[in-house]
């Protein structure tokens, strides 16, 4: 998950925590000598396009905390990175829901950190998309009873606690995380009676986990740049309009990124980070490349072919998954498994960067077996293993990290004692 220009330090667990995270993406700005460009306690209150001497630019408001003085400045580029979770969205459909979250009953994924804080608990962990895939079979072991709703058990997504419970990544959650079906309503706080729409009920529930996903939402952006969330919902907007955001996608985007909006001239505006599931920090690196080279002028692109080549892809969008203009709105920026590696590869070609170093072969071949691997890991961190078994790896560059991972899976598919043993811990 490293840039490819900056390593995680050696010895680095292969799923590190998140204040492992936010210490590499501080130990990469100091490297960059990027702190300098880096305004904290600041909030963007209000971004507008202006003309300013027959020039497109950017007025930008912001404030500094805690003072709340505002301070206006104008750019020639925007690029808008901040990020697509952070705005949660909770189910709207299901009564007295509000009233176990103002008890602290209910709660969004979003602010999940540890399993410890639900010791013991009964638990609905609420979704079917990487998060509740995560946390679910986190929280066994800890929770007293782990459940995870669903609005139809037989297209749940295969993972690891969905699978026979012979196969090594299924592990003790194949065993401990109980499917059901939907939430169709709540009991009061207290009694913790959940309803479910097979017509059976939970009792005893302590807390409700929605991993019900994120609204693409940019508030400080005003019209006619975005056109907020439509009335209806759709996946296409008029071709008078600047970029449609249904709070589920942004279109038209050129590479994801790249607004094709004639209005706009090439540079001036561009988003970081939609694309997902992926891995995050390699492609928004590629991203940035991208950036880079239509900036200096190395990369010119064509917006209208851009446009029409964009609206000729949701249009076949639209024909897959039925004519659904909200599902094909869902589904325009995933890019799944492959997908994501050939996007990146072409940004590499874009970029005029070598496609090999930014995306590597074993990279699409680790990212195959990712919940195999996930699991071999799980089950390391159980027996206490984990930080041995990456004891001083990457001291001598990436290839002993891949080395590493490839022992893992071969181990996975015997035992993990296997894997212990060969590297003599």
């Amino acid at each position: 998950m490293a840039f490819r220009d900056f390593s995680f330090p050696p010895s680095t667990p292969l799923y590190p925590h998140a204040n492992i995270v936010q210490q590499y993406l501080e130990d990469y700005a100091d490297a960059h000598n990027l702190r300098q460009h880096i305004r904290l306690s600041t909030s963007v209150k209000c971004v507008l396009p202006e003309r300013s001497n027959g020039k497109h630019v950017w007025k930008v408001v912001s404030s500094r905390l805690p003072t709340e003085e505002e301070t206006t400045e104008y750019f020639d580029t925007l690029i808008i990175a901040n990020g697509r979770n952070g705005y949660p969205v909770l189910p709207s459909n299901i009564p007295r829901l509000s009233e176990w979250i103002a008890q602290g009953k209910a709660s969004h994924s979003k602010s999940y950190r540890e399993p410890s804080t639900y010791h013991d608990m009964n638990i609905v962990v609420v979704g079917n998309g990487p998060s509740a895939l995560d946390i679910a079979p986190e929280l066994v072991g800890v929770a007293k009873h782990v459940y995870r709703s669903v609005r139809n058990a037989r297209e749940t997504n295969s993972d690891a606690h969905d699978r026979p419970a012979n196969d090594l990544s299924n592990m003790q959650a194949a065993r401990d995380v109980q499917l059901c079906s939907a939430i169709r309503s709540l009991g009061s706080p207290e009694d913790g009676s959940v309803g479910l729409v097979d017509g059976t009920t939970l009792t005893g529930v302590d807390h409700i986990l929605f991993a019900t996903g994120y609204e693409t939402c940019f508030p400080f952006l005003d019209v006619p740049v975005l056109n907020g969330t439509p009335e209806r919902e759709t996946a296409i907007p008029d071709e008078s309009q600047w970029t449609l955001n249904s709070g589920q996608h942004l279109f038209p985007l050129s590479l994801h990124m790249l607004p094709t909006s004639s209005d706009l001239p090439l540079g001036s505006l561009f988003f970081l980070g939609l694309p997902r599931p992926v891995v995050p920090f390699p492609l928004v690196e590629g991203q940035c490349q991208v950036i880079e080279a239509i900036l200096s002028g190395t990369l010119s692109l064509n917006l209208h072919e851009q446009d029409r080549s964009a609206r000729t892809a949701m249009e076949a969008l639209l024909k897959r998954v039925g004519g659904s203009e909200a599902l094909a709105a869902r589904e325009w920026h995933k890019l799944p498994d492959a997908l994501q590696f050939d996007y990146r590869v072409e940004l590499a070609r874009l970029a005029r960067r070598d496609s090999q170093l930014m995306v590597p072969d074993w990279q699409r071949c680790i990212y195959e077996k990712k919940r195999e691997l996930r699991a071999a890991w799980k089950e390391l961190e159980r027996t206490g293993k984990d930080k041995d078994i990456v004891q001083d790896v990457g001291t001598k560059g990436e290839q002993e990290w891949v080395e590493l991972m490839n022992r893992i899976l071969e181990g996975s598919q015997t035992s993990v004692q296997g894997i212990l043993e060969d590297e003599k811990i």
